[in-house]
């Protein structure tokens, strides 16, 4: 993090880096697109299920039965945060209110 809080530049173009990399090693999807979005399922396992909306990114674990808002336009939905480690010493809670 810089001093007024903002994430470094570097540290966001290693996080697209990685990112890439996976996107692009990602070799076992299929995808569709109709009126409700684009649908990417694990061919590996169908039950796995992301969809692209204008309304956000959404997730499911049940073959699309139900899906959790992941990423809206106002924010990210931390109920579904996973992370191996987190620095704590980088991270500031605050009120926006």
């Amino acid at each position: 993090m810089e001093s007024n809080g903002t994430i470094k530049a570097a540290v966001i173009q290693d996080t697209f880096n990685s990112n890439a990399d996976l996107v692009y090693g990602a070799q076992n999807e299929s995808a569709t697109i109709d009126n409700t979005g684009i649908t990417v399922t694990s061919n590996e396992d169908g039950s796995k299920l992301v969809k692209v909306t204008s309304g956000g990114v959404f997730v499911s674990n049940d073959g699309g039965e139900t899906w959790k808002n992941a990423i809206r336009g106002d924010g990210i939905s931390t109920d579904l945060l996973t992370a191996g480690r987190v620095n704590t010493n980088e991270i500031t809670i605050y009120n926006l209110d």
